[in-house]
């Protein structure tokens, strides 16, 4: 297997965001690097509130749809939606869905109103909005094909909630978690102007957030998902425990470079005691290594584990990535006890000088 072909098999970004990955590589681990590292965690929260939102919808137009069926066959309308959002199909914002596939000519508006005013209700309970901080780091979780349990049943009220929290809370400036920084005004204007019509009328259907999710989708293909990869397919420490390694690998190699030195001014013979001095060399230059390449060889090799944040572990369970990582381990252990053993070499023939 050559290296092009492992970097083909990684997975995408389509791939975490749906959890069809397994640690290190999974949405858990994004979600962290993208609060942690990146601080757009907001962005990640938008695109899957979105995501759920559609899923709120499929129930709720398939329920619509039974009841149409002495009007139009209800499996291939329902086919056809669940077609058109599969594929990110964005339709015209000026107001309506236009034909899906399989449906003839007529628009799916025509058999559910998308813009039908929602009258409140006192005794409804609004669905709960999908956000990544509910997810956790059991292995398991990260092969679940949604990510939160929608109701059952789905009724205007659930889609009006559902739509009117990811406005609230993403697009209107000033909000919670605003994505002004990220989205531009225009489009989060225009997502708000065909939220609330200007007859009163309000749109729930997912493709009124077709375009601000493609957008966000793209802004983390381009800027989050590298950072991503490169963290945890050639690495399995975190910064914080790069920055302990350097403090051990250093106060390592001074201890080593100290007792080497002694032993020479002392006039301890050569070899024997002397050769000693390569443990901590060998542990300073290993830590030192950690530091530079942000790989410790022994979490992989030994315990096949990977840090999610700090001292905080869960195992390397994609195939592809541990390959990678287990092929890197094994060069950077060799390579530092290589360099620890000849500088111990070094350091042992010398031959003893006092005075």
């Amino acid at each position: 297997m050559d290296k092009s072909s492992i970097t083909f098999d990684l997975p995408t970004l389509e791939d975490i965001l749906s959890r069809k990955t397994l640690p290190p590589v999974c949405l858990y681990n994004f979600y962290i690097v993208m609060r942690d590292k990146l601080q757009l965690d907001h962005l990640l929260d938008f695109y899957l509130d979105v995501r759920h939102h559609e899923i709120l919808w499929r129930r709720y137009a398939k329920t619509v749809l039974k009841k149409q069926t002495e009007t139009i066959e209800t499996p291939n309308l329902f086919e056809g939606l669940e077609q058109t959002l599969k594929t990110g199909g964005t339709p015209s914002m000026g107001g309506t869905i236009h034909s899906i596939s399989g449906c003839g000519d007529a628009p799916i508006s025509h058999y559910i109103d998308i813009t039908k005013p929602v009258l409140p209700s006192t005794h409804h309970t609004p669905p709960s909005i999908t956000t990544p901080s509910s997810l956790t780091s059991d292995d398991d979780s990260h092969n679940n094909s949604s990510y939160t349990m929608a109701p059952t049943f789905v009724d205007r009220h659930d889609l009006s909630a559902s739509t009117q929290a990811i406005v609230q809370t993403y697009l209107i400036p000033g909000s919670p978690k605003s994505l002004e920084a990220v989205l531009p005004a225009a489009l989060r204007q225009r997502v708000i102007d065909h939220y609330l019509n200007v007859d009163g009328t309000v749109r729930h259907d997912p493709m009124l957030f077709a375009e601000a999710k493609m957008a966000s989708f793209l802004y983390m293909e381009r800027w989050a998902y590298p950072t991503f990869m490169r963290m945890k397919v050639w690495g399995n420490v975190t910064e914080r425990q790069q920055a302990y390694r350097l403090i051990l690998g250093l106060v390592s190699l001074v201890v080593a470079f100290t007792v080497a030195l002694s032993f020479i001014f002392l006039n301890v013979p050569q070899w024997g005691k002397r050769f000693w001095c390569m443990v901590p060399f060998w542990v300073g230059f290993y830590q030192c290594f950690v530091f530079l390449s942000k790989l410790d060889p022994i979490l992989v090799l030994v315990f096949n584990i990977s840090e999610t944040t700090t001292f905080h572990f869960n195992r390397i369970a994609q195939p592809q990535v541990k390959h990678i990582l287990r092929i890197r381990a094994i060069w950077f252990l060799l390579f530092s006890t290589l360099v620890a053993i000849i500088l111990t070499v070094i350091l042992s023939a010398i031959t003893s000088t006092r005075f």
